[in-house]
């Protein structure tokens, strides 16, 4: 991949440190997500065009949508992309003496797409079978369990559960809570007790429940306690991938999926809309009511028609 930083230093009818410059004070002002998304989206521009910012064009842009359909890209990733090259122009124009022409507008390159697009869940048999390959009697299972367990009964995002702190959690006599941060928000909630266990118990079988410190992250690697760090994006995803595989469930997922797979599994048990969408910290109760029936699917009861249409008798034509 073309590295951006590099093709920025390119002499431009801008001067390349302004824009070198611009470039690293626009993605700090980015959650670590979105930032890592948009350097990717410019990375694949520039080395899909061969050209610099002051050099793209609508066409350029343009041509560069219709590769990222060929390649089969979702929409939504190509909407995210899209918005991260429109942000970086408009980010120069106010930060920059000579701003740049934003070849993303005019004719909307934006691809028609549906909230949660690909959106996928587990049900509650593959969960079992899931958390129940995983060895919780060592440090690295006992962590993954707890870790798993965390993003099942939460319902929070990847980095919103990774990047937890020991000072993050607040422990009491009848009830326990944990401080989350992301998409700017910053909120307060319930503990639920199984994840409380699972914590304590990873802590004490790796050796760290009497010396863990309020700074601390929770879930950092088994192997080198010592850097303190906790694990990467894709690091969960390959700790998830990794038990499916062991449990014999051959679908690949994303940690995003969890996010899915906790709000159906209360959808299941019985818990109402208005419940669910506090739990999952949506503004609005019919974002909620989208979201679960995206997930569940659109019901069909048309096949019926057919059948009779058809005349089938178990599956064969009479």
């Amino acid at each position: 991949m073309t590295d951006t930083t590099r093709v920025f230093s390119v002499t431009s009818t801008l001067d390349h440190e302004e824009v070198q410059r611009a470039f690293s004070a626009w993605l700090n002002t980015r959650p670590e997500n979105t930032a890592r998304a948009y350097r990717q989206a410019w990375s694949s521009l520039i080395e899909q065009t061969g050209k610099i910012p002051s050099e793209l064009e609508y066409l350029d842009v343009a041509g560069w949508v219709e590769w990222m359909k060929a390649a089969k890209m979702t929409s939504s990733t190509i909407n995210l992309r899209l918005a991260g090259i429109s942000s970086f122009y408009r980010f120069l124009g106010e930060a920059s003496r000579q701003p740049l022409a934003n070849p993303t507008q005019g004719k909307s390159l934006r691809q028609r797409s549906f909230r949660w697009q690909g959106a996928r869940y587990l049900d509650a048999e593959t969960v079992r079978r899931l958390m129940l390959s995983i060895d919780r009697g060592t440090t690295r299972g006992a962590r993954d369990y707890a870790l798993l367990a965390a993003y099942l009964f939460t319902g929070r995002r990847n980095s919103e559960i990774r990047v937890l702190r020991w000072g993050d959690i607040e422990q009491s006599a009848d009830q326990s809570w944990y401080r989350w941060q992301g998409k700017g928000k910053s909120r307060r909630d319930v503990l639920p007790e199984p994840v409380l266990r699972a914590l304590l118990d990873y802590l004490n079988i790796s050796g760290r429940g009497g010396s863990i410190h309020k700074e601390n992250y929770i879930f950092v690697s088994s192997r080198r306690r010592e850097v303190e760090a906790p694990l990467s994006a894709s690091q969960v995803g390959r700790i998830l991938n990794g038990y499916l595989q062991a449990a014999g469930i051959s679908t690949h997922y994303r940690v995003h999926d969890l996010r899915h797979t906790a709000a159906m599994l209360r959808k299941f048990a019985g818990e109402d809309i208005e419940s669910i969408s506090q739990f999952l910290n949506h503004s609005n109760i019919n974002t909620t009511m989208l979201y679960l029936h995206t997930l569940e699917g659109r019901r069909d009861a048309g096949w019926k028609a057919v059948e009779t249409l058809l005349n089938f008798d178990h599956g064969s034509p009479r």
